[in-house]
Parts: structure tokens; sequence; C-alpha cells
């Protein structure tokens, strides 16, 4: 397990992988409820949409996606669709340091394919972006290689694994050591960095 070295700014806040009380049968309107979960007074929904529109449709509003709903189970933040994935299984990650929780949606065809991100924080949901990456053991996912820390207002997504596929199943897919790698989330942007950027 990597451990996180204390800057000199500011002490490192760990978060830890943990699973929420699920919700059984819940129904909304419009949407098919793949999992539900409560978190705190709110509930993350992992809902999917149907593509009802005709084949000459350019609609993106369909397929997986994340909800966000109160305690009227009224939906207060809607993801972008993630189209006609095999896979969106969200896992979730927090510290009792932080009042932040993290979702990584764990996405995948015939392979696993990276995450979307998101993060909770005072009852409000907001997308951060795409971990396009996965390790090169198909075996585990991205989820079971992650490590996620907060220093100094920027959070920062690292990997147990000695070599990375970035852009996996992608038109640049290829191999990288692992050594530096790193998303850093910090002023609204996820970017991916090495040891050089």
């Amino acid at each position: 397990m990597r451990i996180a070295q204390v800057s000199k700014q500011g002490k490192v806040i760990r978060f830890k992988r943990y699973q929420p009380k699920s919700i059984a049968d819940l129904v909304l309107p419009d949407f098919h409820v793949e999992q539900a979960y409560r978190i705190g007074e709110y509930k993350v929904v992992n809902v999917y949409r149907w593509n009802e529109l005709n084949e000459e449709s350019t609609s993106t509003d369909w397929g997986d996606r994340l909800l966000l709903l109160n305690t009227k189970n009224e939906i207060i933040f809607t993801s972008l669709a993630s189209g006609d994935l095999y896979l969106y299984q969200p896992y979730f990650f927090k510290s009792n340091q932080s009042s932040k929780i993290i979702v990584v949606c764990q996405m995948g065809f015939e392979y696993y394919c990276g995450g979307d991100v998101f993060i909770i924080e005072n009852g409000q949901m907001s997308a951060a972006g795409y971990l396009n990456i996965e390790g090169i053991d198909e075996d585990k996912p991205l989820v079971d290689i992650l490590d996620i820390h907060e220093s100094d207002d920027k959070l920062t997504f690292t990997f147990r694994a000695d070599s990375l596929i970035i852009d996996p199943g992608g038109e640049t897919e290829h191999i990288m050591n692992a050594s530096g790698i790193r998303y850093e989330y910090e002023r609204g942007e996820l970017v991916l960095k090495d040891n050089g950027l």
C-alpha cells in the first residue's frame, strides 16, 4: 500500500473505500434504477435511461449516469450520460478528516476502461472528471488499485501498480511505468500528471 507523505504546506488526508447503506426498491420515473445508496440524508442513485429516439437521432442523453436525490426524492444533480457501457458501478471513498465523499464509477465493456469521478460535499454533488487509466492486470479494476488523498485543497489519485494502461480501449491506448503517474484535481480540473509535468 502506498503511503502518502505529509507535505510541507499541510497535512495529507487519506480517503478509504467504504460501502454506504444500499436502498432497495427505489423507483424513479424515466429511469431504470441499477443501485441506490444512502449518504446521510441524500441518495446517490446509479440509473440507466434508454435511447427511445430513432436511429437517426444524435441524442447522447441515454445510458448510465449518477443522480443525487434530496429527502423528497427530487433530483438535485444529474451526471452526463455515459452511453451503453456494460459496467457503470459506483464506489465510495471517505475520510473522517474531510467533509468530502469521492465517488468513482468504474466503467467497463469487455475490459475495464477507467472511471468517472464525482465529489459530494455539503449536500451537493459535482463531476470532477474522468480517470482514463487502468492497471494492466485484467482481473483488477481501477478502483482496486486506487489511492486517493487530499492536501492543500488538491485531490491526488495514485495507483498501486507497476504499469498502467493510459486510454484503455481508446485510439491512443499505451502502457506506461506507473512510477510518478497520478491524476490531480485542483481548481475544478482533473489532470493526468507524471513526474515530468
